[in-house]
């Protein structure tokens, strides 16, 4: 008896962890289409229309409300990317602010085209976000420890002319996005904290500059960023759906 009740409850537990999660995917859905769609009337004034200035459909607060979604709208905006022509054009740079994602591009005049250093598969009739949310993703890890340890090895030249390379490397494993946060975090608990410092600006500050700063022990700067890992990571981890 005892069994079959502890079964029920633990099915009654299993069916509200599934309804809720449905239900808030459902707002995040909502929430989206909403925005979404209060900046298609914005852009549809003739005004907007007949202004040979793209700046002015990004350069107002509609489309700032769809930079500021969380991380779980994207699979949403990737979707009307695929169905919509207007979304296709617009809303790979609302993806990319809220990843912290920034794909090096190289554009080839004689070829009217762009390629992707990091992704030279991608093929010319591919967005370049859409591809990344599908298939480029899975190759973040190996890109990690591939300027990672380019990095170090340009931070150990100890001459002026390697830190242009250090820099870049720097930069390079910054624009691979809030992905590599907890990549980031297992390098610093193997004792190289350096990388750390990227940890505010991929998590808008809620791992704290000022905190950091004044945190003077590798071990305690270590603890808080694993400790915020582990309490946020539900929310920062994004929802590819694999």
């Amino acid at each position: 008896m005892k069994l079959k009740k502890l079964t029920i409850f633990l099915f009654i537990c299993l069916f509200t962890i599934v309804v809720n999660g449905k239900s808030q995917e459902k707002d995040f859905e909502k929430e989206f289409e909403e925005k979404y769609q209060a900046w298609k009337e914005y852009i549809s004034q003739p005004e907007i229309m007949l202004d040979s200035d793209s700046t002015t459909r990004i350069e107002c607060k509609e489309f700032s409300a769809l930079r500021n979604l969380r991380i779980d709208s994207i699979p949403f905006m990737i979707e009307k990317m695929k169905e919509d022509k207007v979304a296709y054009h617009y809303l790979g740079d609302p993806v990319s602010h809220i990843l912290k994602l920034k794909i090096e591009s190289i554009y080839i005049k004689e070829e009217t085209k762009f390629i992707y250093p990091d992704y030279p598969e991608v093929k010319d009739n591919e967005h370049i976000i859409i591809y990344w949310w599908t298939k480029g993703y899975k190759k973040t890890d190996s890109l990690f420890k591939k300027y990672y340890t380019l990095y170090v090895q340009s931070r150990n030249i100890s001459i002026f002319l390697s830190q242009k390379s250090t820099r870049y490397y720097y930069f390079k494993i910054r624009d691979l996005g809030i992905q590599v946060i907890p990549l980031i975090i297992e390098t610093a608990k193997k004792g190289d904290d350096d990388l750390l410092k990227l940890l505010p600006y991929l998590t808008n500050n809620n791992i704290s500059k000022e905190k950091l700063s004044e945190t003077k022990s590798r071990e305690e700067k270590v603890k808080y960023c694993e400790e915020w890992w582990e309490e946020n990571k539900e929310d920062w981890t994004i929802p590819f759906g694999d």
